[in-house]
This record gives structure tokens, C-alpha cells and sequence, in this order.
């Protein structure tokens, strides 16, 4: 029980290492956003095409919302 109690410290101390580091990046991710994203890193999803992906989403919003602003 002692080993499993270090276990979940040590991956939460992990994740928010992580996610103090994606903050300083700028990557605009949630927290809930970024354990998405490492859980499907851990699920064997290329990380690259996974950024890319993002990326890619990220800017369709800003333009989805920049043209219904406009209409």
C-alpha cells in the first residue's frame, strides 16, 4: 500500500512537472487537455503527428471564430 501511495505522488510530482513546462512553452493546453495527450502518448500515438494535430485543430478554432465574428 506504502509503495502504490509513492507510486501515485511520484506520477502526479511527474505531471506537474510536465505541466509547468507546457505553460512555460505557451501551449495553451488544460491540464485535463495535456493528461489527454500523455495518455495517449502512453497509448503508442506518435507525439509529433499528435502536436501536429493540435496545431492543426487550435488554428481552425481561431479561424472558425475570427469569420463568425465577422458574419
Amino acid at each position: 500500500m506504502l509503495d502504490q501511495s509513492k507510486s501515485i505522488l511520484a506520477a502526479r510530482n511527474a505531471f506537474n512537472a510536465l505541466y509547468n513546462i507546457s505553460q512555460l512553452l505557451n501551449t495553451g493546453l488544460s491540464k485535463e487537455e495535456l493528461m489527454i495527450c500523455v495518455r495517449l502518448c502512453e497509448k503508442g500515438v506518435n507525439p509529433s503527428m499528435l502536436a501536429n494535430i493540435i496545431i492543426t485543430m487550435k488554428n481552425e478554432m481561431k479561424n472558425f471564430n475570427e469569420r463568425t465574428v465577422k458574419n
